[in-house]
């Protein structure tokens, strides 16, 4: 069903920081922020080896540290060497560490985590003059929501760098836990004890329709109003189509689908060119909105959960000052969506 704004905004979840008292908390960093310049504080090796770990090809981490191929090897080699075994075994598809290597990038990933959290704690001493921030986010906040954000954020803190990579909510969690990323942005977060979520925010929910069609003019939708309607629907990687699913479950009705898709980006597209009508948020299509070439209709129906844009951490690392200040971005972006989008009841 259509929830008031604000009921909306009461179900926006901030969850409490963690006791400055409690053991120091590691913080991630970047992936490409451990190259030479920055490394300069530990052994080259350990860069390295976490890299390779994490590409799973010696060429492939050498482009992402932009360093020789040659260089990485040797370190590794050396690295071998002194130990006594090997560290490194070949697949069909990758390198992988061995039993001694498992053990050694986790070393590695520790060390890296600490180094970083030391810088942002120089950082925040600087009074956020400077600092890094490391996102990853669902690919539909990539269009407008976090630009926007962003750009906002470098307004104020010019010299405060981010990274931004854009993947499918699944794979967010898995980012956070290895330390890649200090701050997570999606929908739907699964449950998982490894990572906190420090804002949700519930998203008005509805159908994407073209300006010229006919459900444009609906102040609201329900199931009923899709019956002979050629849908284009979310495959399972995005998070949208489990809202839809449990929407359903149990229920006889049927989506007329004309087409499936992984791509939040060709679904909007698709539905530009009059293919069809999609769900989804007002994220990730707010510039047609703005133009109005397309239109968001709220969806009407006792079965509806909408989600919800979630801002999380891995659990055993507290928020910087700085992240916290962006963390704090997005959900005020959050609400905005839902003063524009949701009716006032």
């Amino acid at each position: 069903m259509i929830a008031s704004r604000a009921g909306l905004l009461n179900q926006v979840k901030v969850m409490p920081k963690k006791s400055k008292s409690s053991s120091a908390p590691r913080k991630p960093s970047g992936s490409n922020t451990h190259g030479p310049a920055r490394a300069q504080i530990h052994a080259n090796w350990v860069v390295y080896f976490h890299e390779v770990v994490r590409c799973g090809a010696v060429r492939a981490a050498a482009r992402k540290l932009n360093v020789a191929p040659s260089a990485i090897s040797r370190q590794i080699k050396d690295l071998e060497a002194q130990l006594g075994t090997p560290l490194l075994e070949k697949t069909s598809t990758r390198l992988r560490p061995t039993a001694a290597g498992e053990a050694v990038a986790r070393h590695a990933s520790n060390v890296i985590k600490d180094l970083s959290y030391m810088r942002s704690v120089v950082s925040d001493l600087n009074g956020l003059r400077r600092g890094h921030v490391s996102i990853v986010a669902a690919q539909a906040t990539s269009t407008d929501f976090l630009p926007h954000a962003i750009s906002e954020l470098k307004n104020r803190f010019p010299r405060v760098s981010f990274d931004c990579d854009f993947t499918g909510t699944a794979n967010v969690i898995p980012r956070l836990i290895d330390g890649s990323a200090d701050i997570g942005v999606a929908f739907q977060i699964s449950s998982d004890s490894r990572v906190r979520n420090v804002i949700s925010v519930p998203l008005p929910f509805g159908v994407i329709v073209h300006a010229d069609h006919h459900l444009a003019k609906k102040s609201a939708v329900g199931l009923g109003d899709f019956e002979d309607e050629l849908v284009i629907l979310p495959d399972h990687s995005i998070s949208y189509r489990m809202v839809l699913d449990r929407m359903i479950e149990g229920r006889s009705f049927q989506f007329r689908s004309t087409v499936t898709s992984s791509e939040p980006t060709f679904i909007v597209s698709l539905v530009r060119y009059g293919a069809g009508i999609a769900f989804g948020t007002p994220v990730g299509v707010e510039r047609e909105l703005n133009e109005g070439s397309l239109i968001f209709v709220p969806l009407q129906d006792r079965h509806l959960k909408p989600p919800a844009l979630t801002v999380t951490v891995a659990a055993d690392r507290a928020l910087s000052p700085l992240a916290s200040v962006v963390a704090e971005r997005f959900r005020n972006d959050a609400a905005l969506l839902l003063k524009r989008f949701v009716p006032e009841t």
